[in-house]
């Protein structure tokens, strides 16, 4: 993240994106193409990379569970 220009992250700003949206949309695809891009690959750091980005997922399937199976069920039945 700090290799990435302030002015990146200061457009981002100036159009309306909030932290979280800045680092979902512009910091995290960055991280998982610089590690994918290098010759010695760090296992680690790319799984670390990938929980990190599929914990909110996770999360918001979590959340809103009743109502995804619902909308499935619906659909199945018409």
């Amino acid at each position: 993240m700090l290799s990435l220009p302030d002015a990146t992250l200061e457009a981002a700003r100036i159009d309306g994106a909030g932290e979280f949206r800045i680092f979902w949309r512009i910091v995290l695809p960055v991280a998982i193409a610089r590690f994918a891009g290098q010759q010695a690959i760090p296992f680690n750091q790319i799984l670390a990379v990938s929980v990190v980005s599929i914990v909110p997922v996770i999360v918001l399937f979590l959340l809103l569970q009743r109502q995804i199976i619902a909308g499935l069920v619906r659909g199945a039945v018409r």
